[in-house]
């Protein structure tokens, strides 16, 4: 599916956060068992990277900054994948001092039972001259959580010096908390925050301890205009379809809810990303909510359930990013053009190199035989610029 519209079309977004590699454990064994019997998958994700994927395939032009580790495979990796998406990696830093970020995940019958994440991003310092160009030439900036509260706060003051709108990927239960904690100290407008159920109840308990407990207070502490929560994932009494649901909290308290039933394959993976694209996407004032429900629901819903559908992180059915068998590293993607000029780059260099080792020994011939050589040189000379 390709965005529609001219509005739409002409979007740009900057994307800020981690792309890193996502190790699953995916097992149906007795959940009791330390070693549990099941697969391996590997692939790559990170919130930033599967919003730039997945806004890339709906046909928007996406620019990223995340940190990967110069000269690893994964930076190969990542690096080649986003590319290949047509995202744009001029922004990336890359230093050797890097940590290699990744998530490393058991999931049982379908459910994430426990993970650890290292993402590296949150623990460099953030080259604010590259991000500030990539926020300055985007439209909308999507953020995600991996960053540290420190770099929330720096990024969200970028973004709105430029007055930018700004979407919030909450990414974990203990990640959100630093968004709760570089609003107390930036107050930013934020359009839209991306949960679910899990995070935003820690994030209504953390509000809860200081006896805030409506969603007007809590949205306005924020400075959120508009919170998506995606509260609902059920497999039906006879396991042939899952009922899936979202719901948006507006800053008045107001609350509107999405559902669908999602019939064959279903995973609730990804959708917390998915979220953060839809709510992006849509209409720019927020404050019109009934403009916004109805392109949310014409453009964002539809969305969200596709990545349902599709088993993945991101929108589409597409090959396996790896296997433990072929780790799936990519020769690093070149337009057809540049394979174009640098044919031709070639070419021409062999045909100089050919021509300058005929020229030097000519020039050899002529000083060890210059009687002989002499002459033909003259004629040849006279032949092709005319005396």
């Amino acid at each position: 599916m390709r965005a529609t519209g001219t509005k739409r079309k002409r979007a740009r977004f900057a994307i800020i956060g981690s792309a890193h590699v996502d190790i699953l454990g995916i097992s149906h064994d007795d959940p009791k068992h330390l070693d549990k019997v099941g697969h391996i998958e590997v692939r790559l994700g990170g919130s930033a990277y599967n919003v730039s994927v997945n806004l890339a395939r709906l046909g928007y032009k996406v620019g990223i900054w995340t940190a990967v580790r110069a000269g690893s495979v994964v930076e190969k990796w990542i690096v080649s994948r986003l590319r290949r998406e047509g995202v744009s990696t001029e922004s990336i830093s890359r230093d050797r001092r890097s940590y290699a970020g990744a998530f490393v995940a058991n999931k049982h019958e379908g459910n994430y039972v426990s993970a650890v994440t290292s993402t590296g991003v949150d623990r460099i310092d953030l080259p604010l001259r590259r991000i500030r160009r990539l926020i300055r030439r985007s439209s909308s900036v999507i953020i995600d959580c991996n960053l540290s509260a420190d770099q929330l706060s720096q990024t969200l003051e970028l973004c709105n010096r430029v007055g930018k709108p700004i979407t919030i990927a909450s990414v974990s239960e203990t990640k959100v908390l630093r968004f709760a904690e570089a609003q107390r100290a930036s107050h930013v407008p934020v359009r839209a925050l991306a949960t679910d159920a899990r995070i935003f109840k820690a994030l209504e308990n953390s509000f809860a301890e200081r006896s805030v407990t409506d969603f007007h207070s809590m949205l306005g502490e924020l400075c959120v205009s508009v919170i998506g929560v995606f509260d609902k994932f059920e497999q039906n009494a006879d396991g042939t379809a899952h009922d899936i649901g979202i719901k948006l909290i507006f800053s008045d308290g107001t609350v509107r809810r999405f559902e669908e039933t999602i019939h064959d394959r279903a995973t609730s993976t990804g959708t917390r990303d998915a979220l953060a694209c839809g709510l992006a996407i849509v209409g720019e004032n927020v404050s019109h909510q009934r403009e916004f429900i109805e392109e949310f629901r014409e453009i964002s819903w539809p969305i969200i359930c596709r990545v349902v559908k599709s088993d993945r992180t991101t929108i589409g059915n597409i090959e396996d990013e790896a296997s433990l068998d072929n780790f799936g590293i990519e020769q690093e993607y070149m337009s057809l053009r540049a394979l174009v000029f640098q044919r031709i780059s070639r070419v021409t260099n062999r045909l100089w190199q050919i021509a300058a080792a005929i020229l030097a020994a000519v020039t050899g011939l002529n000083e060890l035989f210059p009687k002989q050589v002499g002459p033909l040189l003259q004629r040849f000379y006279f032949a092709v610029f005319g005396g």
